[in-house]
């Protein structure tokens, strides 16, 4: 059975031995061949993108342990995250990127880490400033469509 707060301590005092080390390179050369499969590569990316900020924004619900500055800020994670996804789809760069995967889950951490805070340079810089430009506009085309539904 694994210890995990001895697995903690390990990190944190950075205490590995040579074995423990070179398993953990070897883990992490397999999973970067693997990524280099679109299948796997996918998963991984989408496992980074979603699993980890699916859970802390779970936590930031809860008002004891998320406070507003925290909602805010993993909503502009997963508003980012939605419109990169978007653009993903429509320019089909997948396709036409070899490691794609590797690099969008680089490019998801970067958006997500606090140490960065890509997520929200890209929204208050890009995203932020198109939609307030463009508001209005957006504003009447829904309502359009949604009157045409009726």
């Amino acid at each position: 059975m694994i210890d995990l707060k001895r697995g903690k301590e390990k990190v944190q005092n950075k205490d590995f031995t040579p074995k423990e080390l070179g398993t953990l390179a070897g883990t992490f050369i397999l999973l970067l061949y693997l990524a280099t499969y679109p299948f796997f590569g996918r998963l991984f990316a989408d496992i980074i993108a979603f699993v980890y900020p699916a859970y802390k924004s779970f936590q930031a619900l809860n008002y004891k342990t998320g406070g507003y500055d925290k909602r805010k800020e993993l909503l502009i994670y997963w508003v980012t995250l939605a419109i990169f996804y978007v653009f993903e789809a429509i320019s089909r760069t997948p396709e036409k990127v070899r490691l794609y995967y590797i690099y969008r889950s680089l490019i998801t951490l970067w958006l997500y880490l606090p140490q960065t805070r890509g997520a929200e340079i890209i929204y208050n810089n890009v995203i932020r400033v198109v939609l307030k430009h463009n508001q209005e506009s957006i504003d009447k085309t829904v309502k359009n469509i949604v009157n045409k539904n009726k």
